[in-house]
């Protein structure tokens, strides 16, 4: 529903902006150097799918993801990692951004727990790390896209499990 939309855009919005009022907040002579931009057209208009993600496991995202990827003419290798690289970057140079990142929000309104079946990798909210997408039911709070956003830029998870502080990735 309309609604249901615009409650995940708020959502995100919260999420990702976070980032933008801890940079200035922490760094005050970096305030505004961290601009993210929202391209809600997907949202406002998503693309179908003959896949119900939430009733799945999280590792087939693959072959729904392909419906959008198809629509948007953006799947020409068949591997989603490039795939999905070329739309963000065509959504990069559309918008005259630096960096340009997907999120996948999958409905999970009429889903009992809102988590993914269980036997997959995630349960929840997923990201591949370095800006290529993040998954999220649609019911996360806006902590998970934050969270999940931080990956988009190398970010390591900060639970218990997630990782040893002696870990790191990214561009170096």
């Amino acid at each position: 529903t309309q609604g249901a939309i615009n409650a995940v855009k708020e959502k995100a919005v919260e999420g990702v902006t976070w980032w933008e009022d801890t940079l200035a907040e922490e760094f005050p002579e970096a305030a505004g150097s961290l601009d993210f931009q929202f391209d809600f057209t997907y949202a406002d208009h998503p693309v179908s799918t003959d896949y119900e993600p939430i009733s799945q496991v999280s590792n087939y995202f693959q072959y729904w993801m392909y419906d959008f990827l198809n629509a948007v003419e953006h799947s020409s290798t068949g591997n989603f990692s490039e795939d999905i690289r070329a739309f963000n970057d065509a959504q990069r140079v559309a918008h005259g951004t630096n960096w340009a990142f997907t999120i996948f929000v999958v409905n999970d309104e009429h889903d009992a727990d809102g988590l993914f079946a269980s036997g997959g990798s995630f349960r929840r909210a997923f990201s591949f790390a370095g800006g290529q997408f993040i998954v999220t039911p649609a019911g996360r709070p806006a902590s998970t896209f934050a969270h999940e956003t931080g990956h988009m830029f190398w970010a390591r998870d900060e639970y218990y499990g997630g990782g040893s502080y002696t870990d790191h990735r990214g561009y170096y």
